[in-house]
């Protein structure tokens, strides 16, 4: 009997360890089914992004600067607003970040990438027309879909013929990847 326990001892030692190491297996595993039930979940919640939706998002954000499609829309916004869009001058672009997507779901038909840069378009804009014209500019401003930061705003005393109309220097930001 003496022989038979020293014989089965480390064969005992070894099914514990081997135990162990299966219960901690099972927990890793239990784990894991559950952070793939909450994937699927995540997944289905965005997928019902409805595709109008997935166009607002690029147009908030675009491809590419399309700068002369905002010069138009900021053109057809100052006639909007009878105000004189006098000078504009875009300052170049620069990479201001690098977004990246770790692993992340993302709803079918998305169109950003792991590591898109997302670059700033600035520009300075001279404007002339009275407070009130200028305050309704950039409220529609303000609403475009596309994100544009307005950096700082300056005017000048109105002119000596009208004085309701003031001119005002406005530097922008709009953002693209």
């Amino acid at each position: 009997a003496l022989i038979a326990f020293f014989y089965l001892q480390p064969a005992w030692y070894e099914f514990q360890i081997l135990r162990k190491n299966n219960e901690g297996l099972q927990n890793l595993s239990a784990e894991l089914d559950e952070l793939i039930n909450n994937r699927d979940l995540l997944f289905e919640k965005i997928n019902t992004i409805s595709k109008d939706n997935l166009a607002r998002i690029d147009a908030a954000l675009p491809k590419g600067s399309r700068a002369a499609e905002f010069l138009v829309f900021l053109e057809n916004l100052s006639i909007k607003h009878s105000v004189t869009l006098e000078n504009t001058t875009l300052t170049g672009s620069t990479v201001t970040k690098t977004a990246t997507s770790s692993g992340q779901p993302r709803p079918s038909g998305s169109t950003t990438t792991r590591g898109q840069e997302i670059s700033e378009l600035p520009l300075s804009l001279n404007i002339i027309g009275s407070y009130e014209a200028l305050k309704n500019f950039l409220s529609d401003l303000e609403k475009n879909l596309r994100i544009t930061r307005i950096e700082s705003i300056s005017f000048s005393s109105p002119t000596e013929k009208d004085k309701n109309e003031f001119q005002f220097s406005l530097t922008i930001k709009t953002y693209y990847q």
